[in-house]
């Protein structure tokens, strides 16, 4: 597998503290981003894009269609405006496993579920400690319940 690191660009550090006592309670650090920066396209592209070929890596709940045939749309649109040359995919696929294979960044969709946002499907070929399926169909505060 490629250094990535490397071509990681730095970003703000998330606001969280491992010495916090008290009552747990969100403290990420969030920010917008201009649609320009959504994604990442690099020197590494076609590497990537290579290794994510010998996925599928996606897992996803079967409701998950519709909204990860969405999640696939505003993808390609977004390369397609920025005149990058998409991949030929596999139409067996899953929308999701499609995601996965067009940008090289990992995807993860969370769907709203009545008053919370549930993980329906994801695309996960870098995984860095942690386990997409073990996680599929939980609540964004089950996912990242306080250890």
């Amino acid at each position: 597998m490629p250094n990535r690191t490397k071509r990681l660009k730095p970003r703000e550090a998330l606001e969280v503290s491992p010495f916090d006592v008290g009552v747990f309670t969100w403290k990420m650090k969030t920010r917008s981003i201009e649609e320009n920066n959504w994604l990442q396209i690099d020197e590494g592209r076609d590497e990537d894009l290579l290794l994510k070929k010998q996925g599928p890596f996606g897992i996803h709940l079967k409701t998950s269609e519709p909204a990860s045939l969405k999640l696939l749309k505003t993808i390609e649109s977004w390369l397609t405006r920025r005149s990058v040359t998409l991949p030929v995919l596999d139409g067996s696929l899953h929308s999701i496993d499609k995601c996965g294979q067009l940008i090289q960044e990992d995807v993860c969709l969370m769907e709203r579920k009545s008053d919370t946002w549930i993980l329906t499907a994801a695309s996960v070929c870098f995984p860095t400690h942690w386990s997409p399926i073990s996680k599929l169909g939980l609540s964004l505060d089950e996912i990242h319940s306080p250890v």
